[in-house]
């Protein structure tokens, strides 16, 4: 993710893509080594900042691959996927 930032930076679209022109704002949020477990950590930080946003993306799990057992990780997942939509109510993910 964080190397996605550094290219989208770079190209003439720029970090929202070049989708300004539709109104959409993108806020990268990019962790090096972030795991699953810090997900709801990471939006309870982005809600004291901004208002919630209308579409987020996530890309998370990868580091947890090879740490925890695939099924773990899917129940997990939809754990905090569970409470990242009450978190963010208005918010599509």
């Amino acid at each position: 993710m964080k190397n996605a930032f550094v290219q989208a930076r770079r190209r003439p679209g720029g970090i929202n893509l070049g989708l300004d022109h539709i109104g959409v704002r993108l806020w990268w949020l990019g962790k090096s080594g972030m795991r699953l477990k810090d997900l709801l950590n990471r939006i309870k930080l982005m809600l004291r900042y901004e208002e919630p946003p209308n579409y987020l993306v996530i890309h998370i799990g990868g580091n947890d691959l090879g740490e925890i057992k695939t099924g773990v990780l899917r129940n997990r997942l939809k754990h905090y996927l569970k409470k990242s939509t009450e978190l963010l109510l208005n918010t599509t993910l």
